[in-house]
């Protein structure tokens, strides 16, 4: 247990290099323990080692993750993964844009009467 370090919030904000108010938004996603009978950050305390760990894992996969996505994707469009390259519709076209065509008057067609 000589390796263990345990550290209160403002403790943890030195040696995340983080404001107070910046660890107040995401301490309960970090590992953390409990002194007292207060559920809050001011009884939380935390285990340094644990913490990083914590971080490092998380980022560090998520990186992972986002980097084979990407070379999945190059893949894709160069063809080399076997997949045929498919083209990319507009999910977003639909009937979007119909609502303010012009008419052969030179007006725009205002269904809602916005416009007038």
């Amino acid at each position: 247990m000589d390796d263990m370090n345990i550290v209160d919030s403002k403790g943890l904000c030195e040696i995340l290099n983080v404001k107070h108010r910046t660890l107040r938004d995401f301490w309960r996603d970090l590992p953390h323990f409990f002194i007292g009978r207060g559920r809050d950050l001011r009884s939380a305390r935390f285990d340094i080692n644990d913490v990083l760990h914590h971080l490092k894992n998380r980022d560090y996969n998520e990186c992972l993750v986002r980097q084979n996505q990407e070379t999945l994707d190059l893949q894709i469009l160069e063809g080399q993964a076997g997949i045929p390259p498919r083209r990319v519709q507009n999910e977003k076209r639909g009937d979007q844009g119909r609502a303010r065509k012009k008419k052969r008057t030179g007006q725009l067609e205002d269904p809602f009467r916005l416009l007038s």
